[in-house]
Parts: C-alpha cells; sequence; structure tokens
C-alpha cells in the first residue's frame, strides 16, 4: 500500500517537473530562427529549408550577429509603426465612429441609456488596449532577451535573398516575397517578413561590410522599400 503511494507521488513529480520544463522552454525566449515577432498574438511564419543551394555560384556577406533588447525595442517599434500601428488606425477609427454614432444617440435621447453606455465603454476600452499591447509585447521582449543568454545568429546576405543558418538547417528568405521590406537605422539593418517577424541585425555586427551589406540590400528589395529612419 505504502509502496502504491509512493510510487504515485514520485509519478506526479516526475509529470509536474516535466510540464514545468515544457512551460519553461516555451516562455523563456521570445526569439526564432534568428527573428522576433511584431506583437504577442502574431502566429510563427512557416520558412522552408533550402533544398537545393540556389545560391552555391553566387558571392554573398556572412554576418554572425546578436541583438540586445535595446535594439530589439528599437527595431520593434519601428516594425510596429509599419505594420500593427496601420492596421490599429483603422481598427481606432472603426471603433471611435461607432463610438461617435451611439453617443449622438445617447444625446438625443436626452437620457443615459444602458446599453448604450456600455457600448461607449467598449470602444474606448478597445482602443486603449490596440495601443497599449503592442507596449507592452515591445517591453517583454526586450526584457526576455537581456534576461537569457546571448544568443548568436548567422545571415548570409545575397543579390536576391538571404539565408539564415540554425543548428538544424539553414532556410531561404527571398526579396520581394518572404521579406517585404527593408528598414536601415543609424545602428540597424531591420529586415522585415511580412507584417509579423523582424530580423535585427546590428551594424556593429557588419562593421567594415556595412556599405557592401546595404548595396547588396538595397536594390535587391528595390527603392520602394528600402525605408531609411534617422
Amino acid at each position: 500500500m505504502e509502496s502504491n503511494k509512493i510510487e504515485k507521488t514520485e509519478q506526479e513529480t516526475d509529470e509536474l517537473e516535466v510540464q514545468q520544463q515544457t512551460e519553461t522552454e516555451e516562455s523563456v525566449s521570445p526569439v526564432s530562427h534568428g527573428s522576433v515577432t511584431s506583437d504577442a498574438y502574431d502566429m510563427e511564419s512557416e520558412y522552408s529549408e533550402d533544398e537545393a543551394d540556389e545560391f552555391s555560384e553566387k558571392t554573398g556577406i556572412k554576418v554572425d550577429y546578436t541583438f540586445t533588447g535595446d535594439e530589439v525595442r528599437q527595431g520593434l517599434k519601428l516594425f510596429q509603426k509599419e505594420t500593427v500601428y496601420k492596421k490599429n488606425i483603422i481598427y481606432t477609427l472603426i471603433l471611435a465612429a461607432i463610438f461617435g454614432v451611439y453617443m449622438i444617440g445617447m444625446a438625443t435621447q436626452g437620457g443615459i441609456n444602458g446599453f448604450t453606455a456600455f457600448i461607449c465603454v467598449m470602444c474606448v476600452s478597445l482602443i486603449a488596449l490596440l495601443w497599449y499591447l503592442p507596449l507592452v509585447h515591445v517591453s517583454k521582449t526586450a526584457k526576455s532577451i537581456d534576461q537569457n543568454p546571448v544568443m548568436e545568429f548567422s545571415m548570409e546576405i545575397y543579390d536576391t535573398g538571404v539565408r539564415i543558418r540554425e543548428e538544424n538547417g539553414s532556410f531561404i528568405l527571398h526579396y520581394g516575397k518572404e521579406i517585404t521590406k527593408v528598414i536601415e537605422t543609424g545602428t540597424l539593418f531591420l529586415l522585415c517578413a511580412g507584417k509579423e517577424r523582424l530580423f535585427v541585425v546590428p551594424k556593429r555586427c557588419t562593421g567594415d561590410q556595412t556599405d557592401a551589406v546595404r548595396d547588396l540590400l538595397k536594390p535587391g528589395i528595390g527603392e520602394e522599400k528600402y525605408l531609411v529612419k534617422e
């Protein structure tokens, strides 16, 4: 009897440890594939591995890069302005219009209607959340990166795309397809993969090759999609 209880207790303890380890692994780092997400609700993009080495006969630039919490904070804020903020502006205008309609209706009725008041409060609350949550995501992501060991990634930059190398293989992102925009600041190259993921490459990691990296990225993505931010 006591033996069965001991075995059951040990089994429950093992299951609890496995569960805690899994939860820790899932929440420790917001970084995957050498990039970060634009907000907390973006699903991770699927990138196919490069089965055929299309860059085998091309000359590229290899950059081994790391990023700090401050660099990710700066990059994500710019990235959100180009993606999340534009979407939030549209939602804000819609909610503001609904708020205005119900407020006008409540004013013409000459009294406070419970349902109308509820809708107005909900509109204001949703507008606040739309702008608050992206800021929280940036703060949490930057904090998590600073609290975890430094992670190093490898990127090879070519005239038609880039290759990201990982422990388990590599994958290719093409300009104008997976990579939809490139943003350059005084200290960073930011490669935007759609509206979901951002590759932050600090210029301190490109060193003497900074100009050469720019000469590949700018014509590759095109003048219209290459943004320079001071």
